[in-house]
């Protein structure tokens, strides 16, 4: 048994790694990296199997560490025992399945931790896509629709059955994950705060965020970026509406979602829009009506 130690910003995490094993699960000899882009990989996999809300916060946090430092070092062992460190940076392969263990924790087959900390669970959740957002936009390309089910899922969590409700609304919308109890909703303002961070990321992403090969056309970047946003948003966006006619959310909620909501209109172009509009029953069109005049009223921006 092998202890990585990996510490940054002062934060140490102990993360206990079989060498022994994993070797012989990937054929690997002696003397053959074990990187941290492995080392993530066997994290994120364990991260909707924790068995405790510690542990799930550490894991969560250490992926966020790895994240945001995008040329990690590789551990190189010979015989059990730490030899050198190279550069290799995070993969694709990683941040889809970041993305994946987001959507899985938010479903019925996530976790069973303490529902008491559910905030906590949450906020880590977002925590992370945050991370991807920020450090690793570039990788979505071609993936945003693993983006636009982790919103879904993450909207999903913001909202709770109501008494009628029945398997059909589960199956139509997903049940909750089980360490969001039903008879006391343990999500707040603050956390439709940071869901509505996520939004206005991915629909109004920073020239940083968007920096990438077009080093000498970072406008023409972060317009496609948004072009991009407004094409898959809508479904967010739909999502918001049908989960607003069959389960309730706190109004301290609804609230602090109008801004993310304005986010995804500037996005929009009147043909996407109209299609939102087919999309929807009569019930939903009212309330996409709603939202449409309110956003021309006190949240347009311009543009569209």
């Amino acid at each position: 048994m092998v202890c990585a130690h990996y510490c940054t910003c002062s934060i140490p995490v102990l993360i206990p790694l079989d060498i022994g094993q994993f070797s012989e699960e990937k054929g690997t000899k002696d003397n053959e990296e074990f990187d941290l882009t492995e080392a993530y990989s066997i994290l994120c996999g364990q991260l909707w199997k924790s068995g405790g809300v510690r542990q799930f916060c550490i894991i969560a946090e250490t992926l966020q560490l790895m994240l945001r430092t995008k040329v990690s070092p590789v551990l190189v062992f010979s015989k059990c025992h730490l030899t050198s460190y190279q550069p290799r940076s995070i993969s694709q392969f990683n941040v889809d399945m970041t993305l994946g263990a987001i959507s899985i924790i938010c479903s019925r087959n996530g976790p069973r931790l303490n529902d008491l900390r559910a905030g906590t669970i949450y906020s880590h959740m977002c925590w992370l896509l945050q991370a991807v957002l920020t450090h690793h936009r570039t990788k979505l390309q071609g993936h945003f629709h693993l983006v636009v089910q982790v919103m879904q899922s993450l909207l999903r969590c913001l909202f709770t059955p109501l008494p009628h409700s029945s398997t059909k609304t589960d199956k139509a919308f997903g049940a909750p994950p089980p360490w969001l109890a039903l008879r006391k909703h343990g999500l707040k303002a603050r956390h439709a705060v940071a869901y509505n961070r996520l939004v206005l990321m991915i629909c109004d992403p920073t020239v940083s965020a968007v920096r990438g090969a077009q080093q000498n056309n970072l406008t023409s970047a972060k317009d496609k970026a948004k072009r991009m946003a407004g094409i898959h948003m809508q479904y967010v966006l739909i999502s918001y509406i049908k989960l607003q006619l069959e389960m309730k959310m706190l109004p301290e909620i609804r609230e602090k979602m109008v801004p993310g909501l304005y986010a995804i209109f500037d996005t929009t172009t009147p043909e996407i829009r109209r299609m939102v509009s087919d999309s929807l029953d009569s019930s939903g069109r009212a309330v996409f009506g709603t939202l449409y005049k309110d956003w021309q009223r006190f949240g347009k921006w311009g543009g569209s």
